[in-house]
């Protein structure tokens, strides 16, 4: 299944905090980072905002998130915003599947810096 593409990532049941870039991203304190993404879900998919999220993360001090709870059966766009700060001028960007049951699939990924 995919979106605009001819795949998509899939993201099984309780697959969490998986990296949207190898590497940090890093900027001056005042800019943000913004994370939009394409979701959908299995029909009987049981996530939720615990760790189906959007995440900004400095080691392992969450920083902000966006959840995405809820059955999508068509494809939903999904956009969240970070503002660094001068402590957290570097973070991580990841996504995650918290549900017991159903596959997530996430597709036209874009992570920005303004």
């Amino acid at each position: 299944t995919y979106h605009t593409a001819t795949a998509s990532i899939k993201i099984p049941p309780g697959v969490t905090n998986r990296p949207l870039r190898a590497s940090p991203i890093s900027g001056e304190p005042g800019q943000t980072v913004t994370t939009t993404i394409w979701l959908k879900t299995d029909s009987g998919w049981d996530g939720t905002n615990g760790n189906s999220k959007i995440r900004y993360s400095s080691g392992s001090t969450l920083l902000g998130a966006c959840g995405y709870q809820g059955v999508k059966l068509n494809w939903t766009k999904v956009s969240c915003d970070y503002t660094l700060t001068s402590t957290y001028s570097t973070i991580n960007v990841s996504v995650g599947n918290s549900g017991t049951v159903g596959n997530i699939w996430v597709d036209d990924i874009s992570v920005s810096l303004q």
